[in-house]
């Protein structure tokens, strides 16, 4: 995965990650090859901070949430 700055599509999937499906911040650390521990919590806290005021990340988390009870 190529990241780029702005680029919040990593920390909005650590992010539900976490917060809907139940995983601990180690376990996704440990799929994610390349991201700190520290770095993930920090972009987690980030985009749970800037997801109200976005109507594409609130999106994005509805999407994934679609997509993950229908498979």
């Amino acid at each position: 995965m190529i990241l780029r700055h702005g680029d919040w599509g990593r920390d909005g999937l650590l992010a539900v990650a976490t917060r809907h499906l139940g995983w601990r911040l180690g376990e996704v650390v440990r799929k994610e090859p390349g991201v700190s521990y520290a770095a993930a919590a920090q972009g987690i806290r980030r985009f749970w901070k800037r997801a109200p005021n976005s109507p594409e990340m609130q999106a994005f988390v509805a999407a994934l949430l679609d997509q993950l009870s229908n498979g």
